[in-house]
């Protein structure tokens, strides 16, 4: 249901975050598209309480936000 109401990027994310253990905004932009449109969707979703923190790590003096799918969204219901 909840997907069906998702941006087509927004799926894909949810999609690729269900097949590894976290993921970057810059990662899932190799697969071509816009690194800017990406990080936004990626922030929606984190909003949306779909997304959480998996940490960080400073890349050429940026730094990457990693991010998997929270315990709601995997089914895990325990605490």
């Amino acid at each position: 249901m909840v997907k069906a109401t998702l941006h087509p990027v927004q799926v894909q994310i949810l999609e690729a975050a269900a097949s590894c253990e976290r993921l970057s905004p810059v990662e899932f932009s190799r697969q071509g598209a816009e690194l800017s449109r990406v990080a936004y969707h990626f922030r929606a979703l984190h909003r949306l309480g779909v997304l959480e923190p998996a940490g960080t790590a400073v890349r050429r003096g940026a730094t990457e936000h990693y991010y998997r799918l929270s315990q709601s969204a995997r089914g895990d219901r325990s605490p």
